[in-house]
């Protein structure tokens, strides 16, 4: 599934915060590429990657990791909040436009606010990791 530029940087913010799970075949890499935007892969071996975009099989380097990031599921997102032991108290679709999320841990709470429930979940994530 290829996903918009805005959530790919969404992603990337994830990594910077601290969301870098090992690499696997089968899970889905993103890359950043200066004024160009972002670009969407398959990890397909340890060393070989797919594009999304435009289906082109290529390795990947060893040193060239670290400027790939992880695009986790809904699902993966979900269970590293769960991991960090908080928990989705409240998760609303207001007005039909923007879907509110409220994450517990104890006393702690998290509020955050987007477009979409994926993004939501991204940006509760990365409020986790940036406590």
């Amino acid at each position: 599934m290829a996903r918009s530029n805005s959530i790919l940087k969404r992603c990337e913010e994830l990594a910077r915060a601290g969301f870098l799970p090992e690499f696997e075949p089968g899970m889905t890499i993103g890359r950043g590429f200066a004024d160009l935007g972002y670009e969407e892969f398959a990890l397909l071996s340890e060393s070989k990657i797919v594009s999304l975009y435009t289906g082109r099989e290529s390795i990947l380097p060893q040193d060239d990791r670290r400027q790939f990031f992880s695009v986790p599921s809904a699902d993966e997102i979900v269970n590293e909040i769960a991991k960090r032991r908080f928990e989705i108290k409240n998760l609303e679709f207001k007005d039909q436009r923007e879907w509110a999320l409220t994450l517990m841990r104890g006393e702690e709470e998290i509020r955050v606010t987007s477009s979409s429930l994926y993004e939501v979940l991204i940006e509760g994530l990365t409020e986790i990791l940036g406590k």
